[in-house]
């Protein structure tokens, strides 16, 4: 069960950003902001809850990647931080068991 909970999560979370990058402007950052927050707790909850070691080093990075996120959305939008986001989420993929095609 908790499999499929981390699946959802990390497809919320790509729909997202995919969102996100195509309609991101300056009228809708405090939505995207809220949105990022919720994903952000639930994110936390579901590390604090989730015993699969496989999973946990992914998530945790996955966390912090959207944490990381919501500062370049609550910041003067630098484009490093962003970046370091987006490498912070590809590492997290990289550390998800399965198949990554």
């Amino acid at each position: 069960m908790r499999t499929i909970k981390g699946a959802a999560l990390i497809g919320e979370f790509n729909i997202l950003l995919r969102e996100m990058r195509q309609k991101l402007n300056e009228a809708n950052i405090d939505e995207y902001v809220r949105k990022f927050e919720r994903l952000y707790k639930r994110l936390g909850k579901f590390n604090r809850k989730n015993k699969d070691a496989r999973f946990k080093a992914g998530f945790v990075k996955a966390e912090e990647g959207t944490g990381r996120v919501i500062d370049f959305l609550k910041g003067p939008g630098d484009p490093a931080v962003y970046k370091e986001a987006l490498e912070m989420l590809k590492k997290a993929v990289e550390l998800m068991p399965g198949d990554k095609t």
